[in-house]
């Protein structure tokens, strides 16, 4: 099913860990996530992957230690390096068999500390303390070159902790296809999300910018009306903010963006084109008058 625009798509999966497994012996559960994607709006992913990127900025994931036990435990990566405690591997189809490839991983200095009650971000240093219930996250990036579907996987686990603990990998694959920016569709994808960044980073004028080079392109595009709409309205530009939603829903209702409305239901895009109205209603309220 298509998603709205700005919609995200999070995968996060810890499996087969349960409190009754903890109480029994000190578990960190290991897993990866998936951050900041946005649903494909004109490209569609393989049946393949679960995911697609077009163009060569780098496929962004979280990667997650949970402590799932009652215990307070400390761990200790080796030489202090998070790449020595988690080590990822990842993986390209080819002739229908995976095979593993160079990854080129960096991950954020900093580091996101969410307990029960509260969350904090904090930079990088180990030995780190994980209380009961806790989840230490942080962010990466893998930059592949070649297009094709690839997996990336946690490949092994090592380090200390105090009390004794076993790292558990509790993660579910994250199945994703890169693609080059060939065709139109595909080179919307990348002005779509390269936009939208710009727009929740604040950068509206460049954000423009990337607005009118998909217009340029498609001119009928309806991505770049509601994000335009979107755009203007986070900076204040009310009364244009109103105008690219009102020429947004009427481009949805007419099927005039041959390009979007392909693969999409009918309730689908009614859905959409209602989500656009309760907008519109919203800014005329909030317009001066």
């Amino acid at each position: 099913m298509s998603r709205c625009i700005a919609s995200t798509a999070i995968f996060s999966i810890f499996v087969g860990v349960t409190a009754a497994d903890a109480q029994r012996r000190n578990e960190v559960a290991v897993g990866l996530q998936q951050r900041g994607y946005m649903e494909p709006q004109y490209a569609a992913a393989t049946i393949e992957s679960d995911y697609l990127f077009v163009g060569g900025d780098g496929v962004p994931f979280r990667l997650q230690l949970n402590n799932v036990s009652e215990a307070t435990v400390v761990l200790q990566p080796p030489s202090g390096r998070l790449d020595g405690l988690v080590q990822l591997g990842l993986y390209r189809k080819e002739s229908g068999t995976w095979h593993q490839v160079q990854a080129a991983v960096s991950y954020s200095a900093d580091i996101t500390n969410m307990g029960r009650s509260s969350s904090f971000v904090s930079p990088w240093r180990a030995p780190f303390e994980l209380p009961s219930a806790t989840m230490l996250s942080v962010d990466g990036t893998v930059r592949i070159a070649e297009p094709g579907v690839y997996e990336l996987r946690v490949q092994s686990l090592s380090g200390s902790c105090t009390p004794a603990c076993t790292l558990v990998n509790s993660t579910g694959l994250l199945r994703f296809e890169i693609r080059n920016p060939n065709s139109i569709a595909e080179q919307l994808e990348v002005l779509t999300r390269s936009a939208r960044s710009a727009t929740l980073d604040s950068r509206y004028e460049e954000a423009d910018q990337f607005l009118a080079e998909m217009l340029r392109l498609h001119p009928s595009s309806v991505v770049a009306r509601l994000l335009a709409g979107d755009n203007n309205e986070r900076r204040g530009a009310l009364s244009t903010a109103e105008a690219d939603y009102r020429i947004g829903v009427s481009l949805i209702r007419s099927g005039r963006d041959t390009l979007f409305i392909r693969g999409k239901t009918s309730d689908e895009l009614a859905r959409l084109a209602a989500s656009v109205d309760r907008k519109i209603d919203r800014l005329a309220v909030r317009r001066p008058r």
